[in-house]
């Protein structure tokens, strides 16, 4: 099974916006998702998409899951366990509880 999530965020006006598909390994569409978020920037919306993502996996209870994501920066702070910004330090601690109990990568 395999997920992807992205962001954008406008910092004109401080809009910012998730978007979140989940597929089965068929390549079937299983669950999808867009909706606006609140963020102080474009770090913290890529960080609310994949916590976003990882919470529909957990609302399935689905297991053994890759997730991609576009941002460098959130991906490298999860996989080496780094020292988050303090701006997103909070969203990543829920995406650590939401993945603590399944096999996501």
């Amino acid at each position: 099974m395999s997920a992807f999530c992205d962001a954008s965020f406008d910092c004109a006006n401080s809009e910012a916006a998730v978007g979140c598909v989940l597929f089965h390994s068929t390549g079937t569409l299983l669950d999808g998702i867009r909706k606006k978020v609140l963020a102080s920037s474009a770090l913290v919306a890529e960080a609310l998409a994949i916590k976003e993502v990882c919470r529909m996996v957990h609302m399935r209870n689905l297991s053994n899951i890759s997730i991609a994501s576009d941002c460098k920066v959130v991906i490298s702070i999860l996989s080496f366990d780094l020292k988050p910004p303090w701006e997103i330090k909070a969203i990543l601690a829920d995406i650590k509880e939401l993945v603590s109990a399944r096999n996501i990568n």
